[in-house]
């Protein structure tokens, strides 16, 4: 393990070559600054973790912080700042944030990462979010964009939308409900593919909820598993195929 009570900075020399610098192995942050500007891989195999508990991770403008392999990430101390053009991405096998997070820049975690998100407060967006099969244990408050693709991406909390959260590939769960609220949309989209997602919990639209199939021959699924859906807003089936259970 790298214990890092001073700096590790990622640096961008001025060369030409693109790429990432990578770091292998167990790392933990205790009170120091690591400091991205340029691209970093931090790889962790089975067994080995990344422990955020103080200090500060600064991923600047246009840069990735990536976090690949079977390890897990535990960011419950210290700050993780994203720039507002700065990205974290996985996939990582366990991501844990601070009690609640706020996210003004780009998490992006790749299609069928099975990342599982933790956290016992609010994941508060401002940015971009994307989910690809992922699991996340606290409530979202979305207020920029919210994405979910491809299949098997579970929301055990409540998801607040004032904005926009898109919705494809099949098998997806909203398991505490949702509130959209006036002005906020939900894009339940087939493109080239079925859709589909199960909501339990009760649930209120008072913006708009579009079923929208956008390729012939495919369908977009809404089901309330359990609770109720209530609709003070609009409720749209585009195309041919739209269902709502």
């Amino acid at each position: 393990t790298l214990t890092n009570t001073g700096t590790i900075q990622s640096l961008d020399s001025g060369g030409t070559v693109a790429g990432y610098r990578a770091f292998a192995g167990s790392l933990a942050n205790t009170g120091g600054l690591l400091d991205i500007d340029y691209n970093l891989s931090l790889n962790e195999n089975s067994g080995q973790s990344l422990t955020y508990v103080g200090g500060t991770v600064d991923v600047a403008n246009g840069t990735t912080l990536t976090m690949t392999g079977a390890g897990t990430a535990d960011f419950t101390g210290g700050t993780l700042n994203l720039n507002t053009s700065g990205t974290l991405t996985g996939p990582i096998a366990n991501l844990s944030l601070p009690t609640s997070y706020t996210n003004a820049a780009t998490l992006h975690f790749s299609d069928g990462s099975r990342t599982v998100i933790s956290g016992t407060g609010t994941l508060l967006n401002q940015g971009v979010i994307y989910l690809g099969a992922d699991t996340v244990n606290m409530a979202i408050d979305n207020r920029a964009t919210l994405g979910v693709g491809w299949s098997g991406t579970y929301l055990n909390g409540l998801v607040t939308n004032s904005s926009y959260f898109g919705i494809g590939g099949s098998g997806h769960q909203l398991n505490a409900g949702f509130v959209n609220q006036a002005g906020g949309t939900i894009n339940l989209n087939a493109g080239g593919y079925d859709m589909s997602v199960a909501v339990s919990g009760n649930s209120t639209n008072a913006g708009l909820i579009k079923l929208d199939d956008t390729a012939n021959g495919y369908w977009t699924t809404y089901t309330q598993s359990s609770g109720t859906l209530t609709n003070t807003g609009t409720i749209q089936s585009l195309d041919s195929g739209g269902t709502v259970a």
